[in-house]
């Protein structure tokens, strides 16, 4: 699919909306709506939950189902947003304009957005019961209970028991604004838990409305493609399913993180005068860091992008004597700035700085962190060497080499990258600490990975392609142990898998004609059910061979 010229981008919505990627897009979150109400998914006192069990359908069908449902909707998530995949080459955006960023004629990324997000505003919290927490957090603090100090568990009743066992007598590692939002959300749904739960979009949708809004003017002053950073960082299924649907905090960070990004990159308008202009961009440069000083109010893991601020307000090519000691008396202005803004947050809400003695609780389960992974190998190993010294600390020690070669990542890619690359350095620096870090959930991955189309080039931008899909594998596996259909995510993960290799194969075999809109498989869905029952995987797998192709 072409980017469509400013001509082009005139044509009535009313033409986009009969493109079948759109409603595909659309059909799949409606599938994810149903899906999130299945037994499997729902806590035991919620309403719906309830409502399950008093008709008779809680039992192991509905389960199967529900997880059918999320599995056929991951997929037409996944072939939708590849439908719609712009060229890969870097190129200003057509038109000049980075609002009316178009991917099909005639609908922006932002109508597309809304029209595959609004079933997603009505489903339960999906792939995680993170949303629940939140709620049962700021319930204490509505009781004047610091969630710094003890678990949900504390206050028996209808929060606590909505939390999942794990984390029932965990303190809160977010910010203070996380907190603080937690609070007001449970006062507007008049304490009502599961509402307060589903609520928690809203905070997760100013996110994603930073994103829609930040990411393409990234892209433009940058002079990137523009609708390509959109799609990837907006459109991304990944968004949808973990931002959108699992109402996940790191929406909020990340949507200030990148705003703080966009605000330090504003030039001052030409024709200034040189003092003038000098004191737009400073001020820019410290918004900026107020700005991600705020999203690390929010999950602290957002300050790293602290450090990129001046290299974006003030651009140096090289590293030298001089632009090494003046840099590094920017940064920690920067630094000045972003803490004294999550001071005073800390403060104003009386919250204090509790959390860090919480910052071990995402570690306390085991994930698929590789170093985590990598420290439960050696203690099996120690333990059936006869050896339970080293089997008590495996776990521990991994964990610390994985933190200490994510700080050398981080230096080096500080050296190499922040001059002429510092989009590059958040967003690598981000990836680093999340697989080195002890604990690994899908959303993490956002965190560094909504900026890699401002850091990447072909390559590494159908490696990201990839690396989407494969994380929406993951999300089906887990979905599928969860729901006691443990067959069924896998062959979803199968199914985006081939969708990865058929993408490399119609990439090397260069095959312009193929057309998605003119699949067989989507021209009719019930005839096609019909006769791909069989293959049901391979008929997903097969609707990838047009995005990646059509250059």
């Amino acid at each position: 699919m072409t980017i469509p010229n400013p001509a082009t981008a005139l044509v009535s919505p009313l033409y986009a909306l009969r493109q079948r990627a759109v409603w595909q897009g659309f059909v799949g979150s409606l599938c994810l709506l149903v899906g999130s109400f299945s037994p499997g998914y729902l806590p035991d006192s919620v309403p719906p939950q309830r409502w399950l069990v008093a008709l008779g359908i809680a039992g192991a069908p509905a389960r199967y189902v529900g997880t059918a449902l999320l599995m056929v909707g991951l997929l037409l998530l996944a072939t939708a947003w590849l439908a719609l995949r712009p060229r890969d080459v870097e190129s200003p955006s057509a038109g000049g304009s980075a609002v009316g960023t178009t991917i099909i004629p005639g609908l922006t990324v932002t109508k597309l957005l809304v029209i595959w997000c609004l079933p997603l505003l009505f489903a339960a919290p999906l792939f995680s019961t993170d949303a629940y927490s939140y709620a049962a957090q700021g319930w204490l603090w509505h009781n004047d209970i610091n969630p710094y100090d003890v678990g949900p568990g504390t206050l028996p009743g209808a929060f606590a028991d909505n939390v999942a066992w794990v984390w029932r007598w965990t303190r809160a590692p977010y910010g203070p604004f996380a907190i603080e939002i937690n609070y007001w959300l449970v006062v507007l749904c008049r304490f009502h838990p599961a509402l307060t739960a589903w609520l928690m979009r809203l905070p997760a949708l100013v996110g994603v409305a930073l994103l829609a809004h930040c990411l393409p003017r990234i892209a433009k002053q940058r002079n990137l493609n523009v609708p390509l950073v959109t799609w990837f960082g907006v459109l991304n299924p990944l968004v949808l399913v973990n931002f959108v649907g699992g109402a996940h905090n790191d929406s909020l960070m990340v949507g200030l993180m990148v705003a703080g990004l966009w605000v330090a990159g504003i030039k001052p308008s030409s024709g200034q005068q040189p003092n003038v202009a000098q004191r737009q961009t400073l001020y820019a440069w410290l918004l900026g860091a107020a700005l991600v000083g705020l999203a690390a109010a929010v999950k602290q893991p957002a300050a790293l992008a602290v450090v990129a601020l001046p290299f974006i307000a003030y651009p140096i090519r090289r590293w030298t004597s001089h632009t090494l000691f003046v840099s590094v008396g920017r940064v920690l202005v920067s630094l000045v700035v972003a803490t004294g803004v999550f001071a005073l947050v800390s403060v104003v809400t009386g919250l204090g700085f509790g959390w860090v003695f919480a910052v071990d609780v995402p570690g306390r389960i085991i994930t698929v962190a590789p170093f985590t992974l990598l420290g439960n190998l050696l203690a099996w190993l120690a333990v059936s060497f006869d050896a339970p010294q080293l089997a008590a600390t495996a776990v521990f020690w991994s964990r610390t080499f994985g933190l200490m070669l994510a700080a050398v990542a981080v230096l080096v890619l500080g050296w190499r990258r922040l001059p002429r690359h510092p989009y590059a350095f958040v967003s690598y620096g981000l990836l680093w600490f999340v697989f080195c870090s002890p604990a690994l959930h899908p959303w993490y991955v956002q965190w560094g990975g909504t900026l890699l189309p401002l850091a990447v080039r072909r390559t590494g931008m159908r490696l990201s392609i990839w690396a989407t899909l494969t994380v929406l594998g993951f999300h089906a596996v887990l979905a599928g142990l969860r729901g006691g259909a443990l067959p069924l995510g896998i062959a979803t993960c199968f199914g985006l898998l081939a969708i990865i290799l058929l993408c490399y194969e119609a990439k090397l075999k260069e095959k312009p004609n193929l057309s998605l809109l003119s699949s067989p498989l989507l021209s009719s869905p019930l005839l096609a059910g019909k006769r791909y029952s069989a293959g049901f995987v391979a008929c997903f797998a097969r609707c990838a061979y047009t995005p990646v192709c059509q250059q």
